[in-house]
């Protein structure tokens, strides 16, 4: 499993999904939370347009709903369930569109990591230096012409 979520740092909310399991890709948001019976877990569901989904829980510690401030922990799988008390024995799961009936893939091992946050897109040198040069041109333009 690879690639991550967003969460707006100011409702504490996971604003956009992009995971993969396998090439399998899964960027639809489903619903996320804190399960009643795991309060230091959080489950973020996540799907594709075909069906698949990927039930990703994960341990949270003291999370009360809300992931602001999180930076990273243990994926909930079939190797730590039995270790890692926030998981209360259960694991994340995949399950393709193409055989529901089958059962889920389970998640064998992973970790949540905090990347920091997401890069503010900022300007090409090159485009900022044609928006400079027209500038000056127009400067240059307006002191030749006669008045």
């Amino acid at each position: 499993m690879s690639g991550g979520f967003i969460v707006d740092e100011t409702t504490g909310q996971v604003a956009s999904v992009n995971l993969f399991h396998g090439p399998t890709e899964l960027n639809i948001l489903g619903m996320t939370f804190t399960p009643s019976d795991l309060p230091d877990a959080f489950l973020i569901q996540a799907f594709n347009q075909l069906g698949d989904e990927l039930a990703l829980l994960f341990a949270a510690p003291g999370n009360q709903g809300s992931l602001a401030g999180y930076t990273g922990g243990v994926v909930c799988s079939d190797t730590t369930v039995s270790i890692v008390p926030a998981c209360g024995n259960f694991a994340s799961a995949f399950t393709p569109h193409q055989s529901p009936a089958m059962g889920t893939d389970d998640v064998f091992i992973g970790e949540i990591t905090d990347v920091g946050s997401s890069p503010s897109p900022t300007a090409e040198q090159s485009t900022l230096t044609l928006v400079g040069l027209g500038l000056v041109a127009l400067l240059v333009a307006g002191r030749r012409l006669p008045s």
